[in-house]
């Protein structure tokens, strides 16, 4: 059995042309009776160095390729496809990652060595950040940054800073860089921050090579008192995974519920990791606050999954997180039954009315007495006569 998209062959590999620049080739093949896909982004990176998304185009039916120029001095070393991200033409998103590639024997990893190699990381000169403040109903820490190449290639165009809320959430913001190597502006955390410590964890730094510097280590703490701060995380009442056959995909599906208390800022996001039967780990951010249905992106056979972990936040980036013991320790149950067998139901067909005249619509009501609740049934019901006057 498999999804509209499985991968049937993947080609990732770098080529040296007569003048000695390299050029990186992205290639990825999807079996010709599937549903083809619309959009394909590849994410990749020099292990450990800047992270670069690359969109492919049909080069030929059901063949998506791109063709990436790497700079005269790109990083030696081992790069890596970390992640490609399909939409098909039923808007179905799909991730694939390192469980997918090597469950397929599908190579994601090249070695580059480069004469001319660039391994130089970028260097923070100087940064000032300042005290958490607010004023005029908003919340921020004024930025400065200061920074420059070691090598030969150039800063990137932004570098990242990273807070740390209360909780324990990463907060990220985007600045740019002038000429000059500086980057200044304001971080803003939301209306609702929580009251706390927040912890000032990296400030990332790239170059064009492919290098990068994280700069972990910084732990400085900044102190905010927010007399409108949400200072509670949500709390997880009820949750429930299960797992179905869609015959019309060929393909399970997991159906995820939950249900929780929040009382401050309010929902904002969910996320969930789990193993499917096979081993196979599968990520998704979830926007609806009480259900999601999850597609899977590989060929799943009969067994049982289990959660990894799930984790609920709200708009003041207060998160909580859950791991496989914790929601049994509530009386959650976090396995999955992948199972496709049909099972049959009893039921009974009942008129809502002893007899209808010629044109009338007909109300019967099905009820089925021998199924656990929630559980998605099709039925299939022929021999029903009923006479009409």
């Amino acid at each position: 059995m498999s999804t509209s998209t499985e991968i049937s062959n993947l080609i990732f590999d770098v080529i040296e042309d007569d003048s000695g620049l390299f050029t990186l080739k992205f290639e990825i093949t999807f079996p010709q009776n599937t549903v083809y896909p619309i959009s394909v982004n590849f994410l990749y990176w020099p292990i450990n160095g800047a992270q670069t998304w690359v969109n492919a185009s049909q080069s030929t039916s059901g063949i998506y390729s791109a063709i990436v120029s790497l700079p005269q001095d790109a990083v030696s070393g081992v790069y890596e496809i970390r992640r490609i991200d399909v939409v098909d033409n039923t808007g179905v998103e799909r991730n694939y990652g390192d469980d997918y590639f090597t469950l397929f024997g599908l190579d994601n990893l090249f070695s580059l060595l480069n004469p001319n190699s660039d391994s130089a990381y970028p260097i923070l000169e100087d940064w000032q950040i300042g005290p958490i403040v607010i004023s005029e109903g908003a919340i921020y820490s004024d930025v400065y940054i200061k920074a420059s190449d070691q090598g030969s290639a150039g800063l990137t165009n932004a570098l990242i800073v990273e807070f740390l809320s209360p909780t324990g959430t990463s907060l990220q913001k985007w600045f740019a860089i002038n000429e000059n190597g500086e980057a200044s502006g304001k971080f803003y955390f939301s209306e609702y921050a929580a009251s706390g410590d927040y912890v000032l964890n990296t400030i990332r730094l790239y170059d064009t090579a492919g290098n990068s510097n994280l700069n972990l280590g910084i732990n400085t703490t900044y102190a905010l008192e927010n007399p409108n701060g949400d200072d509670t995380p949500p709390v997880i009442t009820d949750f429930k995974l299960d797992a179905y056959f869609n015959e019309s995909k060929s393909s399970f599906e997991v159906k995820l519920s939950y249900d929780f208390i929040e009382a401050g800022s309010g929902f904002h996001r969910a996320y969930i990791r789990y193993k499917d039967s096979i081993g196979n780990t599968h990520d998704h951010w979830i926007s609806s606050s009480s259900q999601a249905v999850l597609d899977l992106p590989v060929a799943v056979t009969e067994g049982t999954g289990n959660l990894v972990y799930f984790f609920i936040e709200d708009y003041a980036d207060n998160r909580e997180t859950y791991y496989a013991n914790d929601l049994e320790s509530l009386g959650f149950d976090t396995s999955i039954n992948f199972d496709q067998e049909i099972k049959s139901a009893t039921y009974s067909l009942t008129a809502f009315s002893d007899s209808y005249d010629e044109g009338d619509t007909a109300g019967f009501g099905l009820v089925t007495t021998n199924v656990e609740a929630g559980t998605l049934i099709a039925y299939t019901i022929s021999g029903v006569s009923y006479a009409i006057r």
